[in-house]
């Protein structure tokens, strides 16, 4: 096989990783979002953050970093365990491109759908916890989607570093679950100490 420019294999993959990006807007996954970010915001409906109630909104904050952690890290460990690893397993075999490009560039588009389900969730439960009456001075809402993306990001990475290592599905989850519920307890040990 005559070997392709880098930068044509990676117009290939944005290609048929576009195609099959529609996985992350199922019906159900959108489903899953749009009632957990409206049951969130219930949850914590109006919430003032103010000293005094500082814990309830950082309860909102733990809940919905966790649910993104969680869901994203899973979601790219099953997606690539389950679905993608034959099939790239055999493109890498016949020379089609390289298996660091095919992660890259899964990467990429895959944070923009993550990002776009993200903007989703936080502006239905974010303006449903905190209305514009309910925080004193600067509207935290940019600071802190920008925190749940790059969260999101690193779950994202660490699953599919987790899909990648492990051949079994079983492996892998459990792994990804050791993996995830250690960074909450060394994430909580150090807020604490702080």
């Amino acid at each position: 096989k005559i070997a392709n420019p880098v930068s044509y294999d990676v117009v290939l993959l944005f290609e048929k990783l576009f195609i099959l990006c529609h996985r992350a807007y199922t019906p159900m996954a959108l489903f899953e979002i749009f009632c957990i970010a409206v049951l969130s915001g219930c949850l914590w409906f109006q919430t003032t953050i103010t000293v005094q109630q500082i814990y309830a909104a950082g309860g909102y904050l733990a809940m919905v970093t966790l649910f993104w952690y969680f869901n994203s890290g899973f979601r790219s460990v099953l997606e690539f365990a389950v679905l993608e690893k034959y099939v790239v397993a055999k493109e890498v075999k016949a020379g089609e491109y390289e298996l660091y490009l095919y992660l890259l560039v899964k990467f990429c588009v895959d944070f923009l759908a993550r990002t776009v389900l993200i903007v989703f969730f936080m502006i239905i439960s974010y303006f449903l916890a905190f209305t514009s009456e309910t925080y004193t001075g600067d509207n935290p809402f940019f600071s802190i989607l920008c925190v749940v993306i790059l969260l999101a990001i690193a779950a994202e990475s660490a699953g599919q570093f987790v899909g990648v290592a492990f051949t079994n599905i079983k492996n892998a989850t459990t792994v990804m679950s050791a993996f995830s519920f250690t960074q909450v307890l060394f994430g909580k040990y150090i807020s604490q100490a702080y």
